[in-house]
């Protein structure tokens, strides 16, 4: 089982229930070897401050949204699985939920954009079919400035879930992509 399978494994199983002894982590994502790229060859946003989704407490102790944009439309998206440490703490929580059993449509064309106001944070990305019975791959996400991008499914209407995730923090949420 590879590094990304591990993660998703990690990140979907991980936290049955609300943990605050210490934080969860994706402890295979090492320390990037460029400005842009993590460890393990994925792409990282750089700049995230001007993004849509800049209104991040670090304090906080739960993850911000995720906003997700293609052409004119645009979700926050809280998510549903998450592993969290808040900076300058030694304790997170984990909390491992579901994803929604009616996800947010995302319409518009084009790429679809992503963005996250946390530094160092890679992201993958998995298709799902509308009823989450059958899984493909998502293409990489290339980091773009203060966001990361890529291509949504040929087949549409699909599920997409994105898994971000940085040396001690993960995020997972998921959405309806149509045409």
């Amino acid at each position: 089982m590879g590094n990304s399978e591990q993660r998703w494994r990690h990140a979907t199983v991980l936290c049955a229930v609300v943990i605050s002894l210490a934080a969860c982590s994706s402890s295979s994502a090492d320390a990037g070897t460029a400005d842009d790229v993590d460890g393990n060859g994925n792409a990282r946003a750089v700049g995230t401050a001007a993004s849509p989704a800049a209104d991040y407490d670090p304090s906080s102790t739960s993850p911000p949204n995720v906003v997700v944009q293609r052409g004119g439309e645009q979700l926050s998206l809280m998510a549903f699985s998450y592993c969290w440490t808040p900076e300058d703490s030694d304790e997170g929580i984990c909390a491992d939920g579901e994803p929604p059993a009616d996800p947010p449509v995302l319409a518009g064309d084009g790429p679809i954009e992503v963005y996250f106001p946390v530094d160092e944070f890679s992201f993958e990305s998995r298709f799902w079919d509308t009823s989450y019975s059958t899984e493909s791959p998502g293409p990489s996400l290339t980091a773009v400035d203060d966001h990361w991008q890529f291509d949504p499914p040929d087949d549409l209407p699909a599920i997409v879930e994105i898994f971000g995730f940085s040396d001690s923090n993960d995020v997972i949420i998921s959405f309806l992509v149509e045409s």
